[in-house]
C-alpha cells in the first residue's frame, strides 16, 4: 500500500511537472503575442496589415471605388 501511495505522489509530481511547463510555454508565447501587438500600437498586426494595403491602393483604384458609392446615390434620386 505504501508502494501504490509512492507511485500515485511520483505520477502526481510528473503530471505536474508536465503542466508548469505546459503553462510556462503558453506564457512565453502570450508574451511574444503582446511584445508584437505592442509593436504596432497596440492596434495589433492585422489591424496593420490592413491600413498597410489600404495605402497600397492607387488612384485609379481609389476613383473607380468612388464612381460605385457616386452611381448609388445618384440612382436613388
Amino acid at each position: 500500500m505504501q508502494q501504490n501511495a509512492n507511485e500515485l505522489d511520483q505520477s502526481r509530481s510528473e503530471r505536474l511537472s508536465a503542466a508548469d511547463a505546459q503553462d510556462k510555454t503558453a506564457q512565453e508565447a502570450d508574451t511574444a503575442a503582446r511584445a508584437q501587438s505592442e509593436k504596432y500600437g497596440g492596434r495589433g498586426s492585422f489591424v496593420n496589415g490592413l491600413n498597410r494595403r489600404a495605402g497600397d491602393i492607387d488612384l485609379a483604384d481609389r476613383l473607380r471605388r468612388g464612381r460605385r458609392n457616386l452611381e448609388r446615390e445618384q440612382a436613388a434620386y
